[in-house]
This record gives C-alpha cells, sequence and structure tokens, in this order.
C-alpha cells in the first residue's frame, strides 16, 4: 500500500466549530468520472475537509489525475494506491482507517456534490445523535431527475428507490427517515462506523454493504434519515462495474445473504418466501431467474459460516482493531476528536 499525503491548512475561525468531514472516495479504472468528482468537492461550500482517495489498483489514469484533483480541494488530502484490487467494501474500510474526521462521508467516484451538500449531512449529524446515518438527494446526471431520496426494501430485500424518475420539484424536501440510504453518498458519525465495524466484508467485493450498515444501525435504535438539502448528481454505472451482469449477479447473491442475516424465520417464510417466488415467476428472463437461484446457494454457504463464527472460528479482525495496529505503528494520525457528545445509542 502506498500513500501520500498533502494539506491545506487555511481556515476561516468560524469553519473551527464545524466538524471536520473526511470524505473517502474509492476508485478502480474511474479515469472518466473521478476528475468530475473531485472538482464537485473543490466547489464545495464546506472547507473542513479531509479528503481520501483510495486507488484500487486502477491500470488507467485514474491515479494520475486523482492526485491533479486532489491539489484543488480544500483541507487535508490523502492518496493512497493499492497494488491489488480488493474491491469496493474492502477498499472503504481500508481507505476509513486514515479517516481523522468525526464525521465520514463515503462517496462514490461517479457522484458529484452540490455545493452545500457535505454541510448539510455534517449539521444533521451534529444536530440529531439518534441519526446513525445520513443520506442525500440523489440525481441523474441531467441535475433535475430524481435517481433517489432514500430507499425502502419489498419484503424479499430487493430495493426500490424513493422518488426514482421524478421531475425534482420540491416534493421530496424535507427529511425523511428511509430503510437504507444508498452508499453512493453516504454519511456517519466516524466513531459509530468502527463501533459498527464499517462494511461487512462478507459482502465483498460490493452490493448491499449499504444496505446492510443500514440495517444494523437501525436494529441499535438509530435513524437512517435522508437530508433532501444535500444534493449529489450519480453518474450512476460508472463506478465498481455497476450495471454490468457482474453487478447483477452480486447484486442478487448479496440480496440473499442479507436475508440469511437479518430476517427472522417467521419474516423469511410468511413474508419474503411468498414473494420471492411471485417475483421470480414474473421474470420472462431464464437467464435473471437461473442468476437469481444460484444466489440462494450463496446464502445457504453464509448460513455454514454463520455456524462456524458461532463456535468461535474464522472471525474477521475487527476494523476498530485494525485502526488501532495502524496508530500503534504510526500509520495514520491519532483518531477524531470529541467533537461529539458521548451519549448512549438510542436503544438504551
Amino acid at each position: 500500500m502506498r500513500e501520500r499525503d498533502g494539506a491545506d491548512r487555511r481556515l476561516r475561525l468560524e469553519e473551527l466549530d464545524e466538524p471536520l468531514v473526511s470524505v473517502v472516495v474509492c476508485a478502480h479504472n474511474n479515469a472518466g468520472c473521478i476528475r468530475q468528482c473531485l472538482e464537485g468537492l473543490a466547489q464545495s461550500d464546506y472547507r473542513r475537509l479531509q479528503t481520501i482517495v483510495f486507488d484500487d489498483a486502477s491500470d488507467d489514469d485514474t491515479l494520475r489525475i486523482a492526485e491533479a484533483g486532489l491539489a484543488r480541494v480544500p483541507g487535508a488530502s490523502l492518496l493512497l494506491r493499492s497494488e491489488k484490487n480488493q474491491g469496493f467494501v474492502r477498499a472503504c474500510n481500508e481507505a476509513s482507517l486514515r479517516a481523522r474526521g468525526q464525521v465520514l462521508l463515503l462517496l462514490n467516484s461517479d457522484a458529484i456534490v452540490y455545493p452545500g451538500a457535505i454541510g448539510a449531512l455534517a449539521r444533521a449529524l451534529r444536530d440529531d445523535t439518534r441519526i446513525g446515518a445520513a443520506g442525500c438527494m440523489i440525481h441523474e446526471p441531467d441535475g433535475r431527475t430524481i435517481q433517489s431520496v432514500g430507499n425502502r426494501l419489498a419484503p424479499n430485500a430487493l430495493g426500490k428507490a424513493i422518488g426514482h424518475g421524478e421531475e425534482d420539484r420540491g416534493q421530496h424536501d424535507q427529511a425523511a427517515d428511509c430503510d437504507y440510504a444508498t452508499g453512493a453518498a453516504l454519511a456517519i458519525r466516524t466513531d459509530l462506523w468502527f463501533a459498527m465495524g464499517g462494511f461487512d466484508e462478507d459482502f465483498a467485493p460490493a452490493y448491499y454493504e449499504d444496505v446492510d450498515l443500514c440495517l444494523r444501525l437501525r436494529a441499535r435504535g438509530y435513524r437512517v434519515r435522508t437530508i433532501p438539502a444535500a444534493k449529489v448528481v450519480h453518474l450512476s454505472g460508472q463506478s465498481y462495474g455497476a450495471g454490468t451482469w457482474r453487478f447483477i449477479e452480486l447484486s442478487l447473491k448479496n440480496r440473499i445473504r442479507l436475508l440469511v442475516k437479518h430476517w427472522t424465520r417467521p419474516r423469511f417464510f410468511f413474508g419474503a418466501l411468498p414473494y420471492e417466488v411471485w417475483w421470480l415467476a414474473s421474470w420472462r428472463s431464464k437467464r435473471y431467474r437461473r442468476a437469481s437461484i444460484r444466489g440462494y446457494w450463496t446464502g445457504l454457504r453464509q448460513m455454514g459460516l454463520g455456524l462456524v463464527r458461532s463456535i468461535g472460528l474464522a472471525r474477521p479482525i475487527p476494523l476498530a482493531v485494525r485502526r488501532a495496529r495502524l496508530l500503534r505503528a504510526g500509520e495514520t494520525e491519532k483518531g477524531p476528536s470529541p467533537f461529539f457528545p458521548n451519549r448512549p445509542s438510542p436503544s438504551g
């Protein structure tokens, strides 16, 4: 792992009252969109930033473009390079170990923040400690059509984007709770991220890891809330192979992992299973149906892995432990300052 560091220490005095936000951008062969992503950060109204770009073994110009783009982003910057492709889930976890802000913003390399987006997210998390994760109003590339403003889950864990395809006329301008917020632009308090263990690496290389994180937060009594004032343009399909057939297969497999992990037996047999049968029967594509069925074997393997871990074997190293090791080795600065009050979780 190689890393480069740079910093811009110029801050207005009033900005010192704002939480430091660590923005994590993971990119693999995203030369076509990483420049726009970093230009959006450079134009942000929020200046108290630490920006971490994790180049996940790209073999195009992503690294060079990222290095040039980071020079224009305010605050501290860090450019990490992995020699081996790790996939989105592990790349995010690895990059987050270097975060020293009170807020962690996970931002896709094909996402472009509006100037006021980061401030809206940071203040929402600062002002309400019951919020576990804060999502954005996601726009299509035309800047007018809504891609999502939060998401709902169907009985069989299929995601449904709220507001999808609607023209943004202000009809979703009130902050609201949702089942999950997309990981394309997802903010969480850094201390809570590490307490939750970051993304579950069983979902590696990608997909449904954001849903899993939000469900775990809600299980602990936290709210998952969309902040429409935080607007982001998402160039969907340009980050980590989204929209490809591999994306479809991985999504279907990880959907079953999610069901195995979170659904109770009554919820599965009386909710998910009948809906799944109806959903499969509605698909005309045999290829799609076969891919769905292959996902069931993934679920069985996940059940076996859960059994192995229940007896104390094959447990992954917690993210907080990995961070502590980096601190001891002197590879990162001291962790986030205690900007947020130390309060118990909403569940008690």
